[in-house]
């Protein structure tokens, strides 16, 4: 072998460690989610009858053989159940009626309405790049549930009824998502990415959501995240260590843009460079003036004389950042992709009353380029990291008995 081949070789070999090296590092976690069909219908009992409508087709399904159904609590569908079991499902427990003689019952299978079973358990695979700051999640699978309740009629628990591959029912999936544009377990699933997530450290991004069309190719918003990287425990701001001249994670983002190694954006988009961002980066580290007054010591009132001055600009007064996420999901495949597009510093603007009045960016960054400084600042905060906190703002997500 000459030294080319050998060349190339080692390449490919390290092409493929490295592969295997990021598969290793990828954080995981398996979750189960409920979504609900009735939470997303616009017209009173559509619902109902999509619900209806794509329950008995997967009872069909099953009964004809081209579906597997799998026991409740086997989520990684190696276990098949019977077809007897499925379609005994559909039928509630035996009631006992009244015959002509009081003192006697008789008992009776009764018919479940599939139009009144409008919950879904959805078994979800997440994985999370800590090096990229990227998320892709994988449903699995998907369950019809039932709500039991006890002898009084309280809430006791919600059941799946059965599991489906979601390779297997993804066709069946997006067939009801055209029929029932507005009314689907697609829909209900992808909407319940933003009830789990949207919350104080998560808001809904700008723009309108794309999952309203009748044939969704993909689902996809924007989301924005805010990360708090308050002070430790030991009261500090993020310094290096002591004696490092960073002080902060902002000010390497600072020192960055001053030397013209990263640009500012004039919005999250990220799309378009600000052509005076270096200027206002400049102009933001002059500090802000305020104003007081003073007694006239001559006069003696109060309040009389103005005094201006410039507070210094403090680093350690700045630990929150915004961070602006594409969320895709493909119905397809069942993956959704969550990544993160820009990153801006936050600073808060307070009242004269000194109550906080709202918190706005300082300038916009993309996230590669915010992404690639962090190195340096996280090797000595392993426990204050972006990835950390990325991912514990998104989990962990509500999980419901199998």
């Amino acid at each position: 072998m000459n030294s080319l081949s050998r060349l190339l070789l080692c390449a490919i070999l390290f092409y493929f460690s490295s592969l295997q090296a990021q598969e290793h590092n990828l954080w995981k976690k398996r979750v189960v989610r409920l979504v609900d069909i009735s939470k997303v219908g616009t017209v009173q009992g559509k619902h109902d009858e999509a619900a209806g409508h794509f329950l008995s087709e997967i009872i069909a399904d099953i009964q004809a053989g081209k579906l597997t159904a799998y026991y409740t609590f086997d989520t990684w569908f190696t276990t098949a159940l019977p077809k007897e079991s499925v379609r005994d499902m559909l039928f509630s427990k035996k009631d006992s009626i009244a015959k002509a003689d009081p003192k006697s019952t008789l008992e009776v299978n009764k018919l479940r309405d599939p139009g009144a079973i409008t919950l879904y358990k959805i078994i979800e695979e997440w994985n999370f790049n800590p090096s990229t700051k990227e998320t892709d999640v994988q449903i699995k699978g998907i369950a019809p549930a039932q709500t039991m309740l006890n002898s009084d009629g309280s809430h006791r628990s919600i059941r799946s009824m059965f599991w489906l591959r979601y390779d297997d029912v993804k066709d069946l999936l997006i067939k009801y998502s055209k029929q029932f544009p507005k009314e689907n377990v697609l829909l209900a699933e992808w909407n319940g990415y933003v009830k789990t997530f949207v919350n104080d450290n998560i808001k809904i991004g700008p723009g309108r959501p794309r999952y309203e069309s009748a044939t969704p190719a993909q689902y996809s918003r924007k989301l924005e995240q805010i990360i708090d990287l308050s002070p430790d425990d030991d009261g500090h701001f993020g310094k290096l260590i002591d004696c490092s001249p960073d002080t902060s994670l902002l000010e390497i983002l600072i020192k960055k843009i001053k030397g013209g190694d990263v640009n500012t954006y004039l919005s999250s988009g990220a799309d378009k460079i600000d052509p005076a961002g270096k200027q206002k980066v400049l102009a933001l580290l002059t500090g802000a003036t305020d104003t007081t007054y003073l007694d006239d010591p001559a006069s003696g009132k109060k309040g009389t004389i103005m005094r201006v001055f410039r507070k210094d600009f403090n680093y350690d007064e700045f630990h929150k950042y915004k961070f602006s996420e594409e969320w895709n999901f493909d119905p397809g495949t069942g993956k959704s992709h969550i990544k993160i597009i820009s990153a801006a510093p936050l600073q808060s603007i307070y009242g004269d009353e000194g109550d906080l009045k709202a918190m706005e960016e300082m300038f916009w960054l993309r996230f590669a380029d915010f992404n690639s400084v962090l190195p340096p600042y996280e090797e000595y905060h392993s426990q204050t990291t972006i990835a950390r906190y990325t991912w514990l703002n998104m989990l962990p997500v509500p999980e419901y008995p199998r």
